[in-house]
């Protein structure tokens, strides 16, 4: 999982129609905004979506572009599934071939999606009215405390006590979105955390998202490295 900067400025260049008068280099644009699928499904999928959607309609190409790359993360049965069942259930709510043909493939992913997906997409479930027939009975849990969920999977997983509490301290520096260095600073603790990120169970894509949006608003800031910085483990 990457931050995908190039992503999402790919889909801000689409919104405001840079490409509008090159078909070739819009579908260039699209695909750049594909990198997103490997992110997680939080509320930035949905304008994602919704930017897709405008150029997907208008161009065959663009659209087999998008399909195909929405099948494959289908067919992986992780946490990117979610992501292209977000991108559907946004689809789904509106009107036209497109929408129409969103919620045809949601019909039918319900009995497809594996048993360790479903809470996650039940999660999904109320976000969307497309997305209905996810939900479950009773509903999921609640959503944990990002950090907490976090950090108590990577107990979980052999991940020393060093590493949880390194992270621990991560977390609050990217909640208090403060401008000063953090030790998100060092290369090796940013590789750590996006694998420990990628390595949630997808019932957890809340928490993940949570860390995922606070660090997308770090990359932004670009805080300065610090040269001592000791690494996790």
């Amino acid at each position: 999982m990457l931050i995908c900067p190039g992503a999402r400025l790919a889909i801000d260049m689409l919104d405001e129609d840079v490409a509008a008068k090159s078909p070739a280099f819009e579908r260039l644009l699209v695909q750049q905004a594909l990198g997103l699928v490997d992110t997680f499904p939080g509320n930035d999928i949905d304008r994602a979506a919704d930017v897709l959607l405008g150029i997907v309609s208008k161009d065959p190409q663009a659209k087999a572009l998008v399909d195909r790359r929405i099948e494959q993360a289908l067919a992986a049965q992780k946490r990117q599934a979610l992501v292209a069942i977000r991108m559907l259930g946004t689809w789904a709510d509106g009107v036209g071939a497109t929408p129409a043909a969103a919620r045809q493939r949601i019909s039918r992913l319900a009995a497809e999606v594996r048993d360790d997906l479903k809470v996650g997409a039940a999660r999904l479930a109320g976000l969307h009215r497309g997305l209905s027939s996810f939900a479950t009975t009773p509903p999921p849990a609640a959503v944990r405390d990002p950090g907490k969920a976090i950090t108590e999977f990577m107990r979980g997983t052999g991940y020393g006590a060093d590493d949880t509490a390194r992270a621990k301290r991560i977390f609050a520096d990217l909640g208090r979105r403060s401008q000063e260095p953090s030790e998100l600073a060092d290369p090796d603790a940013q590789e750590k955390l996006v694998a420990v990120l990628d390595g949630l169970p997808a019932k957890d894509w809340p928490a993940g998202s949570a860390v995922y949006d606070q660090l997308v608003h770090w990359s932004e800031r670009r805080p300065v490295a610090t040269p001592e910085i000791e690494a996790w483990g």
